[in-house]
């Protein structure tokens, strides 16, 4: 059985401003087409997809080849809004989930990282931050026993646990 892609969120990711919640994408089976003005964030979201599975993204204003590695691009990758609204000393966390399925089980790759505002001045210079390490992180969870608990019987009475 094929993955299946169920779902992608961001958090503060280059335009993606917010938590996961307020930046999800949830794919229907069968094909799925985004459609978008320009500048709306369909190279970004591509971006996304690139980094969880690739770890590279996309510079849409780089001449030559546009996809780079993230390892000193992190500071750019942070939502703008995110950035100012940061204070110094304070950190922001900046991410991407994919959530898929393969045959009974059901997995939510994170990528993410914190970056902290280390300068009072230009809060979207890369500068004035401090990128900690990207971390990553795995879940995987079976559909079928979600769907059926486990059934135990202790004596007479049988009970249900989830």
């Amino acid at each position: 059985m094929p993955s299946i892609i169920n779902s992608i969120s961001m958090s503060n990711f280059f335009n993606y401003y917010g938590e996961y919640e307020d930046n999800i994408y949830e794919f229907n089976s069968g094909l799925n087409v985004i459609v978008a003005d320009n500048g709306a964030g369909k190279t970004k979201l591509f971006s996304a997809f690139c980094w969880v599975l690739k770890d590279e993204v996309i510079n849409s204003d780089a001449t030559g080849d546009k996809n780079i590695s993230v390892d000193n691009y992190k500071a750019y990758m942070i939502s703008d809004k995110a950035k100012n609204e940061t204070l110094t000393n304070n950190e922001v966390k900046c991410g991407v989930r994919i959530n898929f399925s393969e045959d009974h089980y059901e997995y939510e790759i994170e990528k993410y990282f914190w970056a902290k505002r280390i300068n009072d001045s230009s809060p979207t210079n890369p500068e004035n931050w401090f990128c900690h390490s990207i971390e990553t992180k795995i879940s995987k969870k079976d559909l079928i026993l979600l769907c059926n608990p486990p059934y135990f019987r202790t004596g007479i009475q049988a009970s249900f646990q989830i």
